[in-house]
C-alpha cells in the first residue's frame, strides 16, 4: 500500500489554491480593464461630440451682430420705455385725482371724528403713499 506524503500533498493543494486565486484575480483585473477602456472610449466620444456642439454654438455668434438682432434689441428697449412712461403717466393721473381726498382726510378727517369709511381711507392712503414713492421726481423717465 502506498503511503500518502502529507507534506507533498499540502504543498500541491497550496499551489493549486494560489494558482486558482491568481487566475481568478487575473480574470477580475481583465474585466475591470475592459470596463475602464470602454469608459475611456465613451468619454473620448462624448468629448468629441461636446467640442463639435461648442463649435456649432460659437458659429451662432453672428446672430448678435446681425441686423435683426440689433433691431429686436432696439424695439424691446423702446417698448420697455413706452411701458414705463405709460405706467408713470397713469400713476400721475391717479395721484392727481385722489391726492386731494387723502390730503383732506389726513388734515381734517381726524378732527371730524371717525366714520364708516375712515379705516378704509387710511388703508388706501397708506397704499397710495407707498405707490407714490415709486414715481421719479418731476415725472422723469430713464430715457429723458
Amino acid at each position: 500500500m502506498m503511503q500518502i506524503n502529507w507534506f507533498n500533498l499540502s504543498i500541491f493543494v497550496s499551489v493549486a489554491v494560489l494558482f486558482s486565486i491568481m487566475l481568478f484575480d487575473s480574470i477580475k483585473q481583465r474585466l475591470k480593464k475592459r470596463k475602464v477602456q470602454e469608459t475611456a472610449i465613451q468619454l473620448a466620444f462624448d468629448k468629441t461630440q461636446l467640442l463639435a456642439e461648442i463649435e456649432r454654438l460659437n458659429g451662432n455668434k453672428d446672430l448678435e451682430n446681425s441686423e435683426g438682432f440689433v433691431k429686436f434689441l432696439s424695439q424691446s428697449r423702446d417698448s420697455a420705455f413706452n411701458y414705463i412712461e405709460k405706467v408713470q403717466q397713469s400713476l400721475k393721473e391717479f395721484s392727481e385725482k385722489v391726492e386731494p381726498t387723502f390730503k383732506w382726510s389726513k388734515t381734517y378727517g381726524a378732527t371730524l371724528g371717525k366714520n364708516v369709511h375712515t379705516e378704509a381711507i387710511e388703508k388706501i392712503s397708506e397704499a397710495y403713499d407707498r405707490l407714490k414713492e415709486l414715481l421719479p421726481e418731476d415725472n422723469q423717465t430713464p430715457n429723458n
